[in-house]
């Protein structure tokens, strides 16, 4: 049942209207449908995404848009989720303060992933296509019985700061460290050559040469 913004109370009305406004940077002259979504994290930030389309029809839709921004601003956990979508040509009719736009397969997969990575239940504002009013439903109402991290034996819970350290740089790391600590190390450095074999052969002659 949906209600108007205001009843949402501040900072998930403020959700809403985020993705409303996010909506007019849709890119999206193949399908001429706009799409706005809208994160809200911990600390109150707001992070947008709108849908991109392209000419061979592989968008990216503004639930993942937002949630790879948020990613790539350290935000891995979210609060709320709100989503709005209508036509380009929007021509007012009756149903709208009913109508709304739900995300599709892809993004609802992703966005369970994101409630994975927050550890909690995630909402999701569905706003009308009038804009004025809106829905709550949840990631686990419109993905029920989940295929998720769980059942690949991953625990997502490591990786939800925003930061990846990689395995590779802290083995890396270490070595670096080993050897400064040994101070004059006997292992030869990765990028030490030998001698040429003449070089060598020089060197034994001398030292012969020299104890005669």
């Amino acid at each position: 049942m949906a209600v108007p913004l205001s009843r949402l109370g501040p900072k998930l009305c403020l959700l809403a209207q985020s993705a409303v406004a996010a909506a007019a940077h849709s890119y999206a002259p193949y399908s001429r449908f706009t799409v706005g979504a809208a994160l809200l994290h911990e600390d109150d930030a707001i992070t947008i995404g709108a849908n991109v389309e392209n000419c061979v029809y592989q968008s990216c839709c503004a639930e993942r848009a937002a949630i790879v921004a948020a990613n790539a601003k350290g935000y891995r956990r979210a609060m709320a989720v709100a989503v709005f979508g209508r036509p380009k040509d929007y021509i007012a009719g009756p149903r709208d303060a009913q109508n709304v736009c739900t995300p599709c397969g892809v993004c609802r997969q992703l966005l369970y992933e994101l409630r994975c990575l927050s550890g909690r239940s995630l909402p999701i504002v569905l706003v009308t296509t009038d804009g004025l009013h809106a829905e709550t439903t949840s990631i686990d109402d419109l993905l029920p019985r989940p295929f998720g991290p769980q059942d690949v034996g991953i625990d997502v819970a490591q990786w939800n700061t925003g930061t990846s350290e990689r395995p590779t740089t802290t083995r890396t790391s270490s070595k670096i460290t080993a050897v400064r600590k040994g101070g004059a190390s006997s292992k030869r450095e990765p990028n030490a050559q030998k001698a040429p074999a003449a070089s060598r052969g020089l060197k034994k002659r001398s030292t012969a040469r020299a104890a005669k």
